[in-house]
């Protein structure tokens, strides 16, 4: 009697134990004494753990760079239209305003491919610790030296597209701060990647770029452009940034096939960790309903043990032979 209510004893405490943690208390007995099945379970939830960060940076990553696209292709829309309506007024005034924009908007498309996240830059490749395209007034001003002799508009169009298109030209050596590199893939699972290959030095966006600053320059006072040569030069700026959304629209295109895959293996990937979630459960947590009940089954048995124990305590020769 004293074994069975050592035993008792022993149940309920397990089972309390396993009704508070809600896991069991002998796993072992569970497995079968294969612990290799439960380091198994915990090996692949870390592994999809370390998958989920990255997806989940992938995603933040993606998502900011499409939102930075939009505002670019915004931008250059609207400066695009603004510029061929002035340009065919031929007012000194709208000129005068759409110049102005244009200085603006060169600013914020500057600031958009320096946008980052967490302190990494989006548009500068692997050199993620600093900004991927130098400030707007040294660009301008760099721009202005380099247009210093240039008496038409088609010589004002020639020099800035080579400062910002030819290959070691003005953009490439001071213009662009990023690295040629791409930045490294991001990991969606063990035989799954994606490359985010897009960087502020891609022919569209210095396509953009220089259009808008052949707008904002067309105000130079280096140049001294007369009003039909500033409508001529804004009505060029404005057929190159109208003919470029194609450029980003494909951009675009391409990242949300990459916002796509990197959405495709998320809901994947959650579908893995409840999986093994669900399979190391059963083997470690405990069903509260049967604990429960085993628990009342446990606590009737000892009651019983001490009904009958104090019932046998009273027992003598004497009470029976009464």
């Amino acid at each position: 009697m004293r074994r069975q209510n050592t035993l008792l004893k022993g149940q309920l405490n397990n089972l309390t134990q396993e009704l508070a943690s809600g896991r069991k208390s002998d796993v072992g007995q569970s497995l079968s004494g294969d612990f290799a099945l439960l380091g198994e379970f915990e090996r692949g939830l870390t592994m999809l753990k370390g998958y989920g960060l990255a997806i989940t940076d992938a995603r933040v990553f993606t998502d900011t760079v499409q939102s930075a696209l939009n505002q670019l292709q915004t931008l250059s829309g609207n400066l695009g239209s603004a510029a061929l309506s002035a340009a065919s007024a031929g007012l000194a005034a709208p000129i005068d305003g759409v110049i102005a924009e244009a200085k603006q908007d060169f600013g914020a498309i500057i600031s958009a491919l320096n946008v980052d996240v967490a302190g990494r830059a989006l548009f500068a490749g692997a050199a993620t610790d600093g900004p991927a395209v130098a400030e707007p007034e040294l660009i301008l001003a760099e721009l202005s030296t380099a247009l210093s002799g240039a008496v038409t508009v088609d010589d004002i169009m020639t020099r800035v597209d080579s400062w910002f298109m030819d290959p070691g030209g003005g953009f490439e050596t001071s213009g662009y701060l990023g690295s040629d590199t791409s930045i490294a893939p991001f990991r969606l699972g063990e035989n799954d990647a994606v490359h985010h290959q897009l960087r502020a030095d891609a022919s569209e966006l210095r396509a953009m770029l220089r259009d808008t600053a052949l707008a904002a320059l067309a105000g130079d006072s280096g140049v001294a452009l007369d009003l039909t040569e500033k409508a001529q030069l804004l009505r060029k700026a404005g057929e190159g940034l109208l003919g470029g959304q194609a450029g980003l629209t494909r951009i675009r295109s391409d990242l949300g096939f990459v916002q796509e895959r990197v959405g495709a293996a998320e809901v994947q990937l959650g579908a893995k960790r409840s999986s093994l979630e669900i399979a190391r459960n059963a083997v470690v947590v405990a069903d509260p309903f049967e604990t429960a009940t085993r628990l009342e089954a446990a606590q009737v048995q000892l009651e019983t043990l001490y009904t009958v124990t104090a019932r046998m305590s009273r027992l003598s020769l004497v009470e029976y032979l009464r």
